[in-house]
């Protein structure tokens, strides 16, 4: 096949958890070469952090690559390597470097942030800024730094990613919890949730609606639990709790 068909199937590979393939793939493609096509050379260092056995000297080698990209262009290939350096900082070296992270994150938030490479980098500087950095300062600070990124979210993605992280981020770290429910029902509002974590903030943005005294809104949420899981094992316990609310005998989840 040509080569446009070799590199798709080389990313399917890359794609589908054949890594070691899509090593080989890439490396037909010139990928191993700085003479390669930035394509073949992103993945073939794509494929070099999932193949197996995992070594120090793959992660060597795809941070090379990585940062030649980097350094040498702002197209797809060039932003994604960038990225990918701030993801090999924050999980793939060991022990992680934070604050390495961070500064790729923030570099691509700061001049490219409607790339979708941009928009990623919110929600893991999010998770950098609020659970791993040193020194970022009080839980209500690092929060107030994710409610920042949230503000320049523009991807849907990304806003409901940013919206369940801060709201976590507010049980974590033991803050007011009633703080956290306005972004749950911004996130249920994004859509696009997978089905279980759906059910579990709709019964949680209930829950704090009760607690907050929103006793009219918190029976909407149950409601919408009720209406869209059918089959749950929570759903009868669920009616129940909206009859005693209806009948105003709960007060408290």
């Amino acid at each position: 096949g040509s080569d446009a068909e070799r590199s798709i199937a080389a990313w399917e590979k890359s794609a589908t958890f054949f890594p070691n393939e899509a090593l080989a793939g890439f490396r037909q493609l010139g990928g191993d070469r700085e003479t390669g096509s930035r394509e073949a050379r992103f993945g073939n260092a794509v494929a070099l952090l999932s193949a197996v056995p995992s070594t120090e000297a793959n992660l060597d080698e795809a941070e090379r690559v990585f940062e030649s990209l980097a350094d040498s262009g702002d197209d797809d290939f060039g932003l994604g390597a960038r990225f990918l350096l701030g993801r090999m900082a924050q999980i793939y070296r060991s022990p992680s470097d934070p604050g390495a992270a961070a500064g790729h994150f923030q570099w691509l938030v700061d001049h490219h942030l409607n790339t979708r490479w941009g928009q990623m980098s919110l929600v893991k500087l999010a998770m950098v800024l609020i659970y791993a950095l040193p020194d970022a300062g009080s839980p209500e600070e690092r929060v107030a730094m994710g409610t920042e990124l949230l503000e320049k979210a523009v991807n849907r993605d990304a806003r409901r990613d940013l919206n369940l992280i801060l709201a976590s981020a507010h049980f974590h770290y033991g803050l007011e919890p009633t703080g956290a429910v306005e972004f749950l029902i911004e996130a249920e509002e994004e859509g696009d949730l997978d089905v279980g974590t759906r059910s579990d903030v709709l019964i949680q943005i209930s829950e704090l609606l009760v607690l907050s005294g929103r006793i009219e809104e918190a029976i909407v949420y149950y409601q919408r639990f009720v209406d869209d899981f059918y089959g749950a094992a929570r759903r009868y316990a669920v009616e129940q709790k909206i009859l005693a609310l209806q009948a105003g005998e709960e007060t408290i989840p």
